[in-house]
């Protein structure tokens, strides 16, 4: 059997930016990003989750959604990371079932390092292809 620690440990290694990915998942999240945008989800039950407003192009604002309404909004800029994850992982409690993932505020602020590093390993190959051309 399977302990917290043990469920921790697995997430801790697979929260990471693996080099030349443009989309990684883990059952509870997933990371896309592509030379046109980018997605970030994280689940936090089966019918609630984070994840980044399709409609906004900066790609600054959370949108917590729970059985399709709409429960919170965060904007992140830049700054402590942690702080922000922090904020995710305590408004999950506003879902109907709260947080069922086993995800801690820590995982959110791993996989919002995952998905920044993701996008930024994505601006500097569209910086070299254009250089090349």
């Amino acid at each position: 059997m399977r302990t917290e620690q043990d469920t921790r440990a697995a997430n801790v290694k697979k929260i990471k930016y693996a080099k030349g990915k443009t989309y990684q998942s883990s059952g509870h999240w997933t990371v896309m990003v592509d030379s046109n945008s980018s997605m970030c989800d994280i689940r936090v039950n089966s019918q609630a989750g984070w994840r980044l407003d399709p409609h906004d192009d900066r790609e600054e604002t959370w949108e917590l959604l729970d059985g399709g309404r709409q429960r919170a909004t965060l904007y992140f800029r830049r700054g402590n990371i942690d702080k922000f994850a922090q904020q995710m992982f305590d408004l999950n409690d506003e879902t109907t079932w709260g947080n069922k993932t086993k995800l801690t505020a820590k995982d959110y602020a791993d996989i919002i390092r995952l998905w920044i590093d993701m996008k930024k390993a994505n601006e500097s190959e569209q910086q070299k292809a254009e250089v090349l051309n």
